[in-house]
């Protein structure tokens, strides 16, 4: 009775880790980045490397009880028969049943990594091109405010000045008749101007 009942309780714990375990397995990991995604690839190879050992030891072990009782008891013409759910046979199946929910669900992680890969890869490209035409642009407009700048004698020319009082003498004398040469080079009077003698 003592190996009944432990058999009975270690089966269904086996059964509801095994029920909790394919449930998540069968859930998509919510992950939005690469990083985040890492961390639920790791644990899962932790729990492949390190949980399901353990698991499968206890379904094996399980399987050597059932066998053992049933082997004392057939002596005493009595069997074992626990509920289905406890039985060795659903344990098994169960058991391929994850098998299976543990292949989608890494065939889920590489199909995630390899979209996530190419979001961060398109976001980087994206970064880069959108860095560089910012550059181009700040370019651009350092050109354009250089060319609308006016140089300094490329500005409306001031009107002119009056011209000063000496440039109006100037010209009111260059105007007027000139004088008389006073200099010994004037010319000589002709003899018909000489005055006649008086007689």
């Amino acid at each position: 009775a003592d190996l009944e009942a432990q058999y009975l309780d270690s089966a269904a714990k086996l059964a509801g880790w095994i029920a909790e375990t394919k449930a998540e397995l069968e859930t998509e990991p919510q992950c939005n980045s690469q990083a985040e995604l890492e961390v639920v690839i790791r644990e899962y190879q932790e729990y492949v490397g390190t949980e399901k050992p353990r698991r499968q030891r206890e379904l094996l072990e399980l399987e050597a009880l059932f066998s053992s009782i049933s082997s004392r008891l057939a002596t005493l013409n009595r069997s074992f028969a626990p509920a289905d759910e406890a039985a060795t046979a659903t344990l098994v199946r169960w058991w391929e049943e994850l098998a299976l929910a543990e292949q989608a669900y890494s065939k889920t992680l590489q199909d995630k990594l390899k979209g996530l890969k190419m979001v961060e890869y398109n976001i980087k490209l994206f970064h880069s091109k959108s860095t560089k035409m910012e550059d181009w642009l700040q370019q651009k407009e350092a050109w354009l405010a250089f060319r609308d700048v006016k140089p300094p004698f490329a500005t409306t020319a001031a009107a002119p000045a009056p011209a000063p009082a000496r440039m109006a003498i100037d010209e009111e004398t260059a105007t007027a008749d000139p004088p008389a040469d006073p200099s010994p080079e004037a010319p000589r009077r002709s003899r018909r101007e000489r005055p006649r003698p008086l007689h």
